[in-house]
């Protein structure tokens, strides 16, 4: 029982983050990092799997693999600022897209290129700033 308490103890202060990206293969490793670090990960194959409303505080973090539509990223991104502001939006892009959402609305963007442990350093720089 105080297994149970201690863990929704801490379930209840992490950080929680959703990744929507469709590439699961590149998540198992970098999943792993960012739940050995304590993040709680939810993550979905698309945009349209994502939530579009929810309640405020659900995610600290939102990380967008940036593939396919543009456009739909964009406008999800902007949408989700407006509704959310305190919510940080990061850009999972290879260095050619980055480019290409320059104009987007986040808060950063993470090489697709990089290591699992690149990209976990990454997420917990972003979380960390106030």
């Amino acid at each position: 029982m105080a297994t149970e308490t201690a863990q929704s103890q801490q379930d209840a202060t992490a950080k929680r983050v959703l990744v929507i990206d469709a590439d699961v293969r590149a998540w198992e490793a970098r999943a792993k990092l960012l739940i050995a670090k304590g993040y709680l990960i939810h993550r979905v194959s698309t945009l349209a799997d994502a939530p579009h409303q929810w309640p405020m505080h659900l995610y600290d973090l939102v990380i967008v693999a940036v593939t396919g539509d543009l456009a739909a990223i964009r406008s999800f991104c902007q949408e989700l600022k407006k509704a959310n502001p305190h919510v940080k939006v990061a850009l999972l892009a290879s260095q050619a897209a980055a480019a290409e959402t320059a104009e987007f609305l986040a808060d950063a963007r993470i090489s697709s290129e990089g290591t699992a442990v690149q990209f976990a350093d990454a997420v917990e720089e972003l979380l960390s700033r106030g």
